[in-house]
């Protein structure tokens, strides 16, 4: 132990009376100890902490309740502690290696711990650390707590529920389950806390967990931020939002509403609906200055009392200041100031602002909202109000101006009604006289064009004609349009659409109102209708298909618009001859009424219909494969447009393949008739030689037996010339009875009575054994015997004893055409197929092309003649076909004369099983 660096200690727990750990001994430290802690270990070994540090009880951190834990219930933890005895920091790791003893591994870290603090010291932030082992509580405060939350390090210390103490009731649930770990710590998390002046103080903090060996959250080091600027910045701007919602929905609704009564009653609610204003209400006067229409949004049954008094004359505090005073009148404390009015709000975070409605020199009433206090001075709040106090006002000025001109009412009315978001006053030389407070918020300028002309900040290219427009509304007096592009001071160039008329003022001088509207966004889409068309026109004109557009008539009948190249060519009708015609007109009446009969089930059905047709035009006689798709406004069909492909040519072949077809199905017929004929003989046959075979192999049986019985001279010595003759007997016998087996397997496949017991095996086992038994044979002609697999697992599900078969034949006529020492190979691998595929390799005579067609049917050889120099009856082969497509596999065969054959087949690797019952 002495070897390590960090401090090493052996201790052991002592408990009390009630079994509660109250000390603990040294039994060993090593010099590293000595020199982290300065205590001798010669003095110290033997002893109780009590005795060496007897202030150790006076310790923030209980070190005897921390240790006892560890040294009674065995688990390993590490903390990073202050020693107040000892004056130093330490990290220090516990385990408990056998109960009631504790080991711990400490370094000293004072100088990093020294220089974190002096970091933390001086951050602006709030750093702490939360410790909940042994006991919960702060272990660490910096001092900028005081300045975020009002609390001191040491009262933090003092107090370890303080964080649950502070937070915000709404937020409670969320601390909470933030410490149980339902949060996670790795993202940063925003509450709110009360600050000790009663204040809401918002937090950004972010915390590391720190866990023991078991899993358990024993400390939380983290950081606080104080985010409250951010979120009362954010808070403000939601409010400004909320109130721009709330005027644009009060521009819309000016445009459109002609009633005062109702004009004023839908703004209050427009105002209030965005949940940016508390409540509005309006009171307008009538020529005496009396009030007579008055309307009210976010109030309960009070606004009924107001009204009562207003119609009394008694107006409240708020409107007579209004009244008197050209600015916005704000009454941040109602309780005080709004003592005999039914409206003064409970609450101490509204105020109220009011203002007179105003346009030039009339007053027409007063208008007033509550907002939340903190805003009720801020100056963006007092534009935005001014904004939808002077739209307000000048509706209800134009209102007003309506009423004492017939001509005048008409045109503004049709203003007003187009009115988008701006409008504008000029003179008749164009030069602004009034800018709605509207117009800096969309066109990104107020007030300062005042007495500029209208024109300057057009497109250089637009100017001409937007002063043609203009100048044709002065000379007319009647309603003009135009559109052109306007230079944004933030967007850059966008499209206006205005909409001017002229009046009359009072002292007779003619002025232009005009509406102005943004129409950046539908110029965007009609350039893109524009490509969209002319992509439309490219595959209309560029397609091979005949193409045609019909127009829907009433009474159902139809007429052609337009076709294309296409149709032209191949129907023999120019577009002159078809364009207006219905198909009656063209076709005559009888194929007219066919193709209408077509147009109209299209029109009623509203979907693509597809149908083909044979029709007599200029260009001949031709068969049309015809789509009629719907064209649908309002759910109404209005055209229909035709593609027609000329077909004729296909169903004259369709007509000559029916005939073929016919004759072929008559032939296949008697093909069949000849089949069942065939496959009737060819079973009688199987089981001819089933039977024979079968009668045959029982006393072959017995020779063989009885041969092998005299071989072994059980019964008496034999001479050489008997053992030839007996070993000649035995060998034919065997020979005899293999191709009485190969014939008896050949006829149980032919006739579906063999079955297939399928196993899982490997493959490389039974190349194996096919080794053990070929092994001699192959010796025999000095014939070199290969197996060869790519795989380390070739498993399969078949039937062992016909794969064993299939390989056995395939090797056993290798050996046989192959001449002496030459080489015979077997390799197996998975294909790209996901199949396995084996092959069977020789180096022998070959066989000849026109025999390998063949040389899978029964009893065929490739020498057939008597004198050929290889044994066998051409079953072989035959057998292993048949049992490969039992598998569901395929064999084949490649050969050269004199250079040898591959014979290969394939086994998938999910079997399916073929019934040769069912086969031809």
């Amino acid at each position: 132990m002495d070897r390590i660096s960090e401090g090493y200690a052996y201790h052991r727990i002592i408990l009390d009376e009630s079994e509660t750990p109250c000390d603990y001994e040294f039994l060993d430290v090593n010099s590293a100890f000595e020199e982290l802690t300065g205590l001798n270990g010669s003095e110290i070994i033997g002893k109780k902490i009590t005795e060496i540090l007897p202030d150790i009880r006076n310790d923030v951190f209980d070190w005897i309740e921390f240790y006892g834990k560890i040294a009674l219930s065995g688990e390993e933890t590490e903390i990073k502690q202050y020693s107040k005895p000892l004056d130093r920091w330490y990290r220090v790791n516990v385990y408990s290696p056998e109960k009631y003893y504790f080991v711990t591994l400490f370094t000293d870290i004072s100088k990093d711990e020294e220089r974190f603090r002096r970091l933390a010291e001086n951050s602006q932030d709030l750093i702490y650390r939360y410790e909940f082992i042994p006991t919960p509580g702060f272990v660490y405060v910096n001092p900028t707590s005081t300045s975020i939350v009002g609390y001191t390090p040491e009262e933090h210390y003092n107090n370890p529920n303080l964080p649950f103490d502070l937070i915000h009731p709404k937020d409670k649930g969320t601390l909470e389950k933030y410490v149980q770990g339902l949060l996670p710590f790795d993202k940063p998390l925003e509450l709110r806390y009360i600050h000790k002046n009663g204040q809401v103080v918002w937090i950004e903090q972010k915390s590391i967990p720190f866990y023991d060996s078991s899993g358990s959250l024993v400390a939380l080091e983290g950081i606080g931020r104080d985010i409250t600027q951010k979120k009362q910045i954010e808070e403000r701007d939601n409010h400004l939002q909320k109130v721009i919602m709330g005027i644009r929905n009060v521009n819309q609704l000016i445009v459109k509403e002609s009633n005062p009564d109702e004009l004023i009653q839908k703004a209050c609610d427009n105002l209030t609906e965005t949940l940016g204003y508390y409540t509005a209400w309006i009171a307008l006067f009538d020529e005496k200055q009396d009030v007579s229409l008055t309307a009210s949004s976010g109030f309960n049954s009070e606004f009924e009392i107001l009204t009562k008094q207003l119609e009394n004359g008694n107006h409240p505090y708020c409107m007579q200041e209004a009244l008197r005073s050209d600015v916005i009148i704000i009454i941040d404390s109602p309780l005080e100031k709004c003592i005999d009015c039914p409206l003064k709000s409970e609450s101490s975070e509204r105020a109220a602002l009011c203002c007179r409605l105003q346009h030039n020199s009339h007053i027409f009433g007063v208008i007033s909202v509550s907002v939340p206090k903190k805003y009720a001075y801020l100056e963006r709040e007092h534009d935005m109000f001014k904004e939808v106090v002077g739209d307000i006002a000048f509706v209800l000025y134009n209102r007003e101006i309506e009423e004492e001109k017939k001509q005048q009412e008409e045109h503004l009315l049709l203003m007003t009604r187009n009115m988008n978001d701006v409008v504008i006053e000029t003179d008749i030389d164009g030069n602004y006289t009034y800018i709605s407070p509207s117009h800096k918020r969309i066109l990104g300028r107020g007030d300062e064009l005042l007495g500029q002309n209208c024109f300057s900040k057009l497109h250089p290219d637009d100017q001409e004609s937007a002063k043609g427009a203009f100048q044709k509304i002065v000379e007319t007096c009647k309603e003009n349009k135009a559109e052109y592009r306007y230079l944004h001071p933030d967007k850059g160039y966008i499209w206006l659409e205005s909409i001017g008329t002229s009046y009359l003022k009072r002292n007779g001088e003619m002025s232009i109102l005009i509406n102005i509207r943004d129409i950046t966004e539908r110029k965007m889409a009609e350039d893109q209708a524009k490509n969209i068309a002319q992509e439309y026109e490219t595959v209309f004109q560029g397609t091979q298909d005949s193409m045609f557009l019909v127009q829907v008539l009433e009474n159902d009948e139809f007429q052609y618009i337009r076709t294309n190249k296409a149709h032209q060519e191949s129907t023999g009708f120019s577009l002159e001859e078809v364009r207006g015609k219905t198909p009656r007109e063209l076709l005559g009446k009888k194929k007219g009424d066919l193709v209408c009969a077509n147009y109209a089930r299209c029109v009623e059905s509203k979907v693509p219909i597809f149908y083909e047709e044979f029709l007599t035009l200029p260009a001949g006689k031709k068969v049309w494969m015809t789509t009629l798709t719907p064209i649908i406004r309002d759910n109404d069909v209005r055209y229909i447009v035709g593609s027609s492909q000329d077909i004729t040519g296909r169903k004259l072949a369709e007509k000559g393949l029916q005939k073929a077809n016919k004759k072929l199905k008559e032939t296949m017929i008697k093909a069949n008739k000849m089949a069942l004929q065939a496959r009737s003989a060819n079973k009688i046959k199987s089981e001819f030689l089933a039977n024979t075979s079968h009668e045959l192999r029982t006393p072959l049986n017995s020779v063989i037996g009885f041969s092998e019985i005299l071989l072994e001279e059980s019964m008496g010595d034999l001479n050489d010339t008997q053992k030839k003759y007996v070993s000649n007997i035995s060998k034919s016998g065997k020979h005899l009875l293999k191709i009485i087996n190969e014939i008896l397997d050949l006829s149980r496949t032919e006739s579906g009575k063999i079955e297939i017991h399928k196993e899982k095996f490997d493959l490389n086992n039974v190349f194996e054994e096919i080794r053990e038994v070929m092994a001699s044979q192959a010796i025999a002609k000095s014939i070199n015997l290969q197996i060869t697999s790519n795989e380390n697992n070739l498993t399969v599900f078949a039937d062992r004893r016909m794969i064993k078969q299939i390989i056995f034949n395939l090797v056993d006529n290798a050996i046989k055409f192959t001449p002496q020492n030459e080489k015979v190979s077997i390799t197996a691998k998975i294909s790209n197929e996901n199949k396995i595929l084996v092959s069977v390799s020789d180096t022998g005579i070959g066989i000849p092309e026109n025999k390998i067609e063949e040389i899978f049917d029964p009893f065929i050889q490739v020498d057939g003649s008597t004198k050929r120099s290889y044994g066998g009856i051409g079953l072989g082969l035959s057998i292993v076909k048949k049992y490969v497509e039992m598998h569901g596999g395929d064999v084949w065969v490649e050969s050269k004369i004199g250079e040898g054959s591959i014979f290969m087949f394939t086994l998938p690797i999910k079997q399916k099983v073929i019934c040769f019952e069912s086969l031809p």
